[in-house]
């Protein structure tokens, strides 16, 4: 196990001059780590509720669901004035931008494929980036429904920390994890 996650520690702060795509990409061998987190105090999944679902982290997500607190799914063909960007280009342990949440607001039944936060949750947040989802991929592989809208909250280590059907639920996510990060009043949010 230490040798397995030795080696993505390396490929993630490897030092070059590219984009090193090898430090995202988790294996089935990895299955075996069991790591996710569905049903912690942290994640919000309001798409999923039933409580009784017994977790079976090696099989976490391959009956095609995205919960909170699952691995996160990459995106490829995010598209965003006409420039292609996978969604794990985005996110970088490393980049303060990611301090917050990045948000990735679906709405399945729009045309292009395309949602801007600002539209959706017009006094509570603005959307640093709007992207057409190109490919379709990302509506595919977080089962998004026709008529269906939701905030996936991808935290930047590329797990899911919520799945709200709205600004309610987009709040709550954001009142767990400053509750366990530090007491400090949520009430300006």
């Amino acid at each position: 196990m230490l040798n397995r996650t030795t080696d993505l520690m390396r490929k993630t702060f490897a030092v070059s001059g590219t984009t090193n795509n090898e430090a995202w990409v988790r294996g089935w061998e990895l299955r075996q780590f069991g790591v996710n987190y569905r049903g912690s105090p942290i994640t919000v999944d309001e798409r999923y509720t039933d409580i009784s679902e017994s977790v079976d982290p090696y099989r976490s997500g391959q009956d095609g669901s995205a919960h909170g607190g699952d691995r996160a799914s990459d995106a490829p063909g995010l598209v965003s004035d006409g420039e292609k960007k996978r969604l794990f280009d985005l996110l970088s342990p490393l980049a303060p931008r990611t301090i917050w949440t990045p948000w990735i607001a679906l709405k399945a039944w729009l045309p292009q494929r395309s949602y801007t936060l600002r539209e959706r949750f017009r006094q509570t947040a603005s959307a640093d980036y709007t992207f057409v989802d190109g490919d379709c991929f990302a509506y595919k592989h977080y089962n998004v429904k026709a008529g269906e809208t939701l905030a996936v909250g991808i935290r930047p280590d590329c797990y899911i920390g919520a799945v709200a059907k709205d600004g309610l639920g987009v709040r709550k996510y954001f009142d767990r994890i400053l509750a366990y990060s530090h007491p400090v009043s949520t009430s300006n949010l």
